[in-house]
C-alpha cells in the first residue's frame, strides 16, 4: 500500500505534520511518501532519524509524478493539498482514494473556508478528530466515516523527559500561567490578557505566534501594556514541553477547536488546564481530573481556580499530575491513534 502525505512532514512544530508523521511511524507495514521542509534545528536533528525508517520515502516533484498512490491522506485544507489530490487521482484514473481528516470546525470567516468545503466534497473517506467536528460538518451535508482523535507522544511529553534543572526563559522561578496557541480571535487571547491584568503579581507566558498580523496586532498591542505578560512567540517542541513542566496551569479559553493538541500534551505533562465548556473541549477535559471547564462570562471564577491551584501542596500537585497524565495516555497516545488509522487505511483498500 502506498500512501501520499502531501505536506512538509518534518516540521515538528506543526500539529498537522505531527499527526501524519506519527501515523507513518507506527504503521510500519505501509509505505508512506511525503515532502521535506525542515525549519528549525530541532527539525533537522529529528528528520535524519525519521527519513531513515524503511517505510518512509522522501518525495520531490519528479518522483511525485512517477508514482501511483493508493491513498492520499490530507489533514489540512489548502490549495496545494487539493492540487496533489487531483493529480494523484488523474494518474490512477480515480482509483486513488482520498482520506480527509477534518481537524477544525469550518466557519465562513476562515481564510481556507472554501478549500475546507472542497476537501470534504472530494473526499472518499472523512475522518473527524472529534464529535464536535463531526457535528459541524454535518451542517454542510457531510458526515464522518470515522472519529479518531489527535494524539501525543507520552515519552516526549513527560515530566521525566523535561529539563527541570534548566532555567526557563526569563527566569520564571515563581508560579506562572501558560497560554499556548496562535494569536487569533477564536483562541480568545483577550481572556488571557484580562486575567493577567486581574492578577498582576503572577507572570503570564504566551507562546504560539500568529498566522495573520492584522488579526493579531490588537492583541499584541494590548499585551505590550501589561507588564506581567511575557510573549515568547513561536517556540520549539522541547521549549514548550519544558515550559509546561514548570507552569502552574494552562489557560485555554478557545471558543472553537477540532481537538487541541496543546491541551492533550499539557495533560500528559500533568498540567492543570482551564478551558471553556464549548466545542471539543468537553471531549478532552474531565472535570477535576485533568482540568476544569469554566464559562468566560465571569472571569472571577477563572481567577479563583487559578489562585486555588497555586495553593496546592506538593502531594496535591503530584496526585493531580499522575491522574491527568494517565487520562491522556489511556486515550490519546500516538500508538493507539495510529493503529486506528491503520485499520481505516485497510478498510479503504478493501472497499475499493
Amino acid at each position: 500500500m502506498k500512501v501520499l502525505l502531501p505536506i512538509h512532514i518534518d516540521r515538528w512544530r506543526s500539529p498537522i505534520a505531527s499527526l501524519l508523521r506519527e501515523i507513518a511511524i507506527y504503521n510500519e507495514d505501509i509505505n508512506f511518501y511525503s515532502f521535506s521542509g525542515p525549519e528549525t534545528n530541532e527539525d533537522h536533528e529529528k528528520a535524519a532519524v525519521f527519513w531513515s525508517l524503511p517505510n518512509i520515502f522522501k518525495l520531490n516533484p519528479r518522483k511525485f509524478g512517477a508514482i501511483s498512490f493508493d491513498i492520499v491522506h490530507t489533514a489540512s485544507a489548502t490549495t496545494a493539498n487539493l492540487t496533489a489530490i487531483i493529480l494523484a487521482k488523474i494518474r490512477t484514473r480515480s482509483r486513488c482514494n482520498h482520506l480527509y481528516t477534518a481537524n477544525s470546525e469550518p466557519t465562513r470567516d476562515d481564510p481556507f473556508y472554501h478549500q475546507y468545503r472542497m476537501s470534504l466534497q472530494i473526499a472518499d473517506t472523512i475522518c473527524s478528530v472529534s464529535h464536535a467536528v463531526d457535528l459541524a460538518i454535518r451542517q454542510f451535508g457531510y458526515k464522518s466515516d470515522a472519529i479518531i482523535p489527535n494524539g501525543f507522544d507520552p515519552a516526549f511529553f513527560s515530566p521525566h523527559s523535561a529539563h527541570l534543572d534548566t532555567p526557563v526563559k526569563h527566569d520564571l522561578d515563581r508560579p506562572f500561567f501558560l497560554f499556548c496557541g496562535v494569536i487569533q480571535k477564536r483562541k480568545r487571547p483577550d481572556v488571557f490578557i484580562s486575567l493577567a491584568e486581574k492578577m498582576p503579581h503572577f507572570p503570564f507566558v504566551m507562546v504560539g505566534g500568529y498566522h495573520f498580523r492584522n488579526e493579531a496586532e490588537p492583541f499584541i498591542h494590548r499585551m505590550e501594556r501589561v507588564k506581567n505578560i511575557i510573549n515568547l512567540g513561536k517556540v520549539t517542541r522541547t521549549e514548550l514541553r519544558d515550559l509546561m513542566a514548570h507552569a502552574t496551569a494552562l489557560i485555554f479559553p478557545s471558543e472553537s477547536e477540532g481537538l487541541p493538541l496543546s491541551v492533550i500534551e499539557a495533560s500528559g505533562m500533568g498540567l492543570p488546564v482551564l478551558a471553556q465548556p464549548v466545542s471539543a473541549l468537553p471531549e478532552v477535559i474531565n472535570e477535576g481530573t485533568n482540568g476544569w471547564l469554566i464559562p468566560v462570562s465571569n472571569l472571577d471564577d477563572w481567577m479563583i481556580r487559578l489562585l486555588d491551584i497555586t495553593e496546592w501542596s506538593m502531594e496535591q500537585r503530584k496526585v493531580f499530575a499522575e491522574n491527568a497524565r494517565k487520562t491522556s495516555i489511556d486515550r490519546f497516545s500516538w500508538e493507539k491513534i495510529a493503529g486506528q488509522y491503520g485499520v481505516l487505511y485497510r478498510n479503504m483498500m478493501h472497499q475499493n
